[in-house]
């Protein structure tokens, strides 16, 4: 294998720029990964610093760097150790599937793993090297236990700030083992929690940020629109701080899908990457104040159902003897809001559950909903009955701690999120668009709504929301959790999924009448032909025999690395 191995260093240092690719992670990615890291990204990958810190929002690729320089160190440091953590199994499982794609994607890579093992996460490389995937068990409070003496030459730490402090104390501890050679490098979208994240970000001794948008926008160049902090007094971190609007996918599209998407704070974290304020209120109270409305419930019922609104009751019952509350809702087409038509209560009894079937059938029939939200929860008997009595399609059994599946506005891919945080999310992303009408004789809800808020959050990062005197609240947002769910084009928050009916061949490039110009549709203009070839250390990696000591029988030569056996004869770029 050390003699295939020298052969192939032997054709590759022939050529300056093939060999340039072994000491530039970027060079790299062009020619053995078929990957152009964008501009930020390159800043990160040739930076040596041992200790770096991605603060960036999503869709910026953090992670997708990180995976980058995993392949590049693997490939070009015989015998290191790699060591990949996250909260949960479920991200590291993640980036370990986009590794394999990598891998799979290069018939030199392909042949050059000798082990692939997903139980733990490992992938064994013929030069040595190792790549090593652990769940920090966050969620368990194990301090990531599991971590400890593992040893590692980089230790890269997705979604950092949902890492408890526990977590990363015994992380940090292993590069302290051989401070100055063992990297760390982390990267996360914040949390606004004021954690050991924010303590790497806030005091790095060298950060690199782009937080003017309009100077951004404006440059020639990315670079000059760039901010870099230098502290003497720093704490060894180097920080790089992009928001989303960095990525040239970013368009006024994308923009406005994401603040529909999220509540104020929520786009400070996730789109902005900044920490933001550390509260614990939930809803905005000077909006709540502007949601009251002059009218009662009574007129609601004297007024009656409007054909063309779109109505919904919401049932929310608690376990330990708090009333059952029952909420019914319209959306409004004239005013483009939520108006709350009747809030019933029925008193804590022996007979409690059954008194508030026999209402919501009640409901039912004089407002004539076109869906009905019932907590699953405490309620799972009482589903059924509605559903007998009812049109079982009309009634719909909510678990707030089940999960439902959110089309992601960037990517359309599709993500999970837990009942509970989606419509608390939801309903304050509505109320803070407008969206929302309370009537102003009924304090119940509205003081809730003034009262909600974080009690504290998981190891995970999860929210854990107030839990005592907000079943009228939790009833009001399970309609707007089924306005967004079963009615997206009314919220316009959630876009329902666009399946593709007809199938055609889509041409790449579009030559226009001179032969000297191709119109790309990628970047919206013209570009020279000569501009669009491939490079000549491109063309000669294609065309690279892999020499070994051996051949087959038809005289073809081939190379291994590893126990895997034969390596095919170029490493096979599908595009440049």
């Amino acid at each position: 294998m050390e003699k295939h191995m020298q052969s192939l260093f032997e054709q590759i240092e022939k050529d300056p720029q093939l060999s340039q690719a072994l000491f530039d992670p970027v060079m790299f990615s062009v020619v053995l990964l078929d990957t152009t890291p964008r501009w930020y990204q390159a800043k990160l990958l040739r930076d040596p610093h041992k200790l770096k810190v991605a603060r960036m929002g999503r869709r910026t690729g953090k992670t997708f760097t990180m995976i980058l320089h995993m392949i590049f160190y693997a490939f070009t440091h015989p015998n290191s150790k790699q060591l990949v953590v996250g909260p949960l199994r479920i991200q590291v499982d993640t980036i370990f599937d986009e590794l394999r794609k990598f891998i799979k994607g290069n018939p030199l890579l392909q042949l050059s793993v000798v082990r692939d093992v997903k139980t733990p996460q490992r992938i064994e490389f013929g030069n040595g090297a190792i790549i090593l995937g652990l769940s920090a068990g966050t969620s368990s409070g194990s301090g990531a236990k599991n971590v400890r003496g593992q040893g590692a030459d980089w230790i890269y730490l997705d979604e950092t700030d949902y890492l408890s402090d526990a977590d990363l104390n015994s992380i940090m501890g292993m590069q302290l083992e051989d401070v100055g050679n063992i990297g760390v490098w982390c990267s996360s979208t914040p949390t606004g929690a004021r954690k050991l994240f924010w303590q790497w970000c806030t005091n790095a001794s060298k950060s690199w940020r782009i937080t003017d948008r309009e100077a951004y926008f404006k440059a020639k160049k990315p670079e000059d629109a760039e901010e870099i902090i230098i502290r003497e007094n720093g704490n060894g971190w180097h920080e790089y701080h992009y928001p989303s609007w960095v990525s040239p996918r970013w368009s006024s599209e994308m923009e406005a899908e994401m603040r529909a998407m999220f509540s104020a704070q929520g786009y400070i974290h996730e789109v902005e990457a900044q920490f933001g304020d550390e509260t614990t209120g939930v809803f905005n109270k000077k909006k709540i104040d502007e949601s009251k409305f002059d009218y009662t419930y009574a007129q609601m019922r004297k007024r009656g159902r409007i054909a063309d609104h779109i109505t919904v009751i919401g049932v929310d019952w608690d376990k330990y003897g708090d009333a059952t509350q029952i909420v019914v809702t319209e959306y409004d087409t004239s005013v483009n809001r939520v108006r709350v038509l009747e809030r019933v209560e029925i008193p804590s009894t022996e007979f409690t559950f059954d008194n508030a079937v026999k209402k919501i059938i009640s409901l039912n029939k004089f407002w004539k909903p076109n869906k009905i939200y019932v907590d699953r929860g405490y309620g799972e008997y009482q589903v059924e009955v509605l559903k007998k009595k009812i049109d079982k399609e009309v009634v719909k059994g909510i678990a707030f701690q089940s999960k439902i599946e959110v089309r992601d506005p960037t990517d359309h891919t599709i993500d999970k999120k837990e009942v509970k945080t989606f419509m608390v999310n939801q309903t304050s992303i509505m109320l803070e668009r407008d969206q929302l009408m309370l009537s102003k004789h009924d304090e119940m809800i509205y003081t809730q709504m003034e009262r909600y808020q974080v009690v504290k959050r998981s190891l995970t990062g999860k929210p854990i929301f107030t839990s005592e005197s907000e079943h009228a609240l939790d009833a009001f947002m399970l309609t707007i959790l089924c306005y967004n769910h079963e009615y997206p084009e009314i919220a316009k928050l959630l876009e329902k999924q666009r399946v593709a009916r007809t199938m055609a061949y889509v041409k790449t490039f579009f030559r226009s009448k001179g032969e000297d110009k191709i119109f790309t549709k990628e970047f919206g203009k013209e570009k020279d032909k000569e501009d669009l070839r491939e490079p000549d250390y491109v063309k000669h990696m294609k065309s690279i025999q892999w020499v070994s000591s051996s051949s087959n029988k038809h005289g073809n030569h081939y190379a291994t690395w590893g126990s895997r056996g034969r390596q095919i004869r170029t490493p096979g770029r599908r595009s440049f």
